[in-house]
Formats: structure tokens, sequence, C-alpha cells
């Protein structure tokens, strides 16, 4: 696997020699759970122009009783308001909750009342909220539920059993500020929690405490968060949307919020969820559009020069750039199969399990397509 950042050189910077299950990240760090049960990270914000090398850190998670290496098979990972870094939660073959709240990771085991249950999913809020799913379609909460992100009316709730009445969970995911949605083998999609922004996309914005279907006219095959909002893509690859869009973060071309799920792009072949308030995507050419807020200039790949401006209170000084409709920034070629699209620190990282790059010619084009970019680009081969 290659890992490139937006710029205009190539470098090869380190080497795994094992092959990559599954990709989180929280603010500032990038995690990669392999397919023999290790993990490895990185920190993001060192991809910097004066850095020659930057390596993957081996994550060494050992029982406390007898000191043996332990097989992880599922990793999650995001933002820690209460110690503004990374945190990484992480779940044994033998269904052990291991977590470190800040990047020091320093795991602890997390004891839980569930016996006899595979762990199938594993989801947070900012660690204020987990929602576990188990291989017998069981859902539990534990943590606060002001808001209703756990399913149920009950706060500050200690593993409860939280009621569905769809079909077998296929997927699960949790907007940063507190929104889930669900998504079952009849390709339905069921939402709760945080609606302030309209995020749930039930048409109005009542938060909602139970596992609520969303009534569309249309089967769902993939569900994606951004900070404030979610989307979905349905089996004709067309995008939608709802939420927060302040930002731009829809692409719609505008900064109006909405409360249903919104008609967005069409020949749609992936989108990726984010902590912040951007969206990438990528289409069924495997060009890669971003929008939303470019925070540091090129983080979005864009400069700030084109971008609009949103003024914040009163403070003219104090502005935010962004772009409202999705800009295309770069084109694959169209036989990777694998690409996997990463924002949550000052550029874009963009991940893929094939050669991307071979010789001069190709290097001069990708120079040129990123010439835009303010960091250098960095390669990881895994």
């Amino acid at each position: 696997m290659k890992i490139l950042s937006v710029g205009k050189e190539i470098k090869e910077i380190a080497k795994v020699e094992e092959k990559i299950k599954t990709i989180t990240y929280g603010i500032d760090h990038v995690f990669f759970l392999t397919e023999n049960g290790s993990v490895f990270y990185f920190n993001n914000n060192k991809l910097e122009e004066e850095m020659t090398s930057v390596g993957f850190t081996y994550l060494s998670i050992r029982s406390p009783i007898n000191n043996k290496l332990r097989k992880i098979k599922i990793i999650e990972s995001g933002f820690n308001i209460f110690e503004f870094s990374s945190f990484l939660l992480l779940v044994t073959t033998d269904n052990h909750i291991m977590i470190s709240n800040n990047d020091k990771f320093h795991f602890e085991e997390f004891h839980y009342p569930i016996n006899n249950e595979d762990i199938l999913f594993i989801k947070t809020e900012m660690l204020s909220s987990l929602l576990i799913v188990t291989t017998n379609n069981t859902i539990y909460g534990t943590g606060s539920n002001n808001c209703g992100t756990l399913g149920t009316i009950n706060k500050d709730i200690y593993f409860e059993k939280i009621e569905f009445k769809g079909g077998l969970i296929k997927d699960v995911k949790m907007s940063h500020h507190g929104s889930t949605i669900l998504l079952d083998n009849n390709e339905d999609v069921y939402v709760t929690g945080l609606n302030e922004n309209g995020e749930l996309g039930l048409g109005d914005f009542e938060n909602r405490f139970e596992f609520t279907k969303v009534n569309l006219n249309f089967k769902v095959k993939e569900i994606s968060t951004y900070k404030d909002g979610l989307f979905i893509l349905n089996k004709n690859n067309e995008l939608y949307g709802t939420g927060y869009n302040m930002l731009g973060e829809l692409g719609l071309g505008d900064i109006l919020k909405r409360n249903v799920f919104t008609k967005i792009m069409t020949s749609v072949q992936k989108i990726y969820s984010t902590l912040i308030n951007a969206t990438a995507l990528l289409t069924c050419n495997n060009e890669l559009y971003v929008c939303g807020e470019n925070f540091t200039n090129y983080q979005l790949g864009i400069d700030n020069n084109i971008c609009k401006i949103e003024i914040v209170g009163e403070d003219p000084d104090e502005i935010r750039y962004y772009i409202d409709k999705f800009e295309k920034i770069y084109t694959f070629d169209r036989n990777l199969k694998y690409i996997n699209v990463i924002l949550n620190g000052n550029n874009v990282l963009v991940i893929t399990n094939e050669k991307v790059l071979s010789g001069d010619e190709e290097l001069d084009r990708m120079n040129y397509l990123l010439k835009i970019g303010k960091y250098f680009t960095k390669k990881f081969i895994v």
C-alpha cells in the first residue's frame, strides 16, 4: 500500500510487510490494522517539507496476565475533545476492549458486562458515548446519551441493550457531534441522535432517541459521516447528504443546511467519512473531488485564493475559507482497485494498494496535477 499527500515530490518513507485490513484515524494520527492482527500508526502532522523520514510505529498490545502479544480484530479511532488528541479503541480476537484516551498510547482494558457474544462493530463519539454491535445483532450502548446518540431515551447509561427493529446490521457510523446512522441487510437506513442541523435527514430538527427508519425510495449500499452530517450512497451510485452546510460540506453550491437527504452527485464510487467540516469523494472514473472548509491553505489541495470567505463573529480578521461545490483535485489510474482518502490534518492523504506512479513521465504528470499542494508528497509502501 502507498500513502500520498498532496504535493510536488515523491519520496519513499517506510515499509511494513503485512497486508492492511482496516484504516482509521484521529485528529492527528492514522492507524492501520493488518490481517495478522497487528496495529501500526504514524503522525499525520509530521508530514512537512523539512521531514526526510517518517516511519510507522508498531503498537505492542500485551496481556496484563501473561504478557503475551494480543491479536487485534477491530480498531476505532477519533478525536478526544478532553485531551485534544487522538484516541484508539482496540478489540482483541478474544473480545477484550483496550482503550488509550490520548496519543501516549498507554492502553487499559475496558471491562464490560457482555458475555459470550462476539463484537462485530464498536463506535464512539469523542469517547463520551460507546456503541457495541455483536454478531448476534444485539446493540449495547454506554456513556453519555443526552441527545439520543445511543438510540434510547435514558441518559448516562451503562451497557444498556438498545432496541432495534431492523434487519441484520451491516454497518454503523457516528458523526463527530453525536448523530448515529445504521445500515441493515435490507439496505435500509436507520438514524438516531443529534438533529439540530437536520443531520438525521428526517425533515425536521428534532433529536431522536431511538433508531428511526429513514423513508427513502431507493436502497442504500453505503453510509458515511462528516463532522455535523450524514451521507448515503445508493445502488445506482447516486450520493445524497443532509445536515450542517455552513461551509459548503454538502457540495451543493450554497451554504444552506438540509434536513432531508438531498441528491448531490451521480456516478459516485465512494464517499469518505471525515472528522472535519470537509468532504472527499471518488467518482466511478477514479476522480477525487473535495469540498467544504479549507481550514489551512491547501488542506484540501486547493489555494485559498479560489475559495469563498466566511467572516467568523465580529472580527474581520477571523475568516474561514471554503468551497461549496465539489472541486476535482486528481484523477487516478482507472485500473486501481483500492483508493482511500483521509482528511484529518493539514493535507489530503491518499492511500492505495497498487502502483500509482512509474517513470519520469508520470512523475511529471503528478507534479503538474498536484502543483498547488503545500506539502511534499510522501510515499509509504505497506
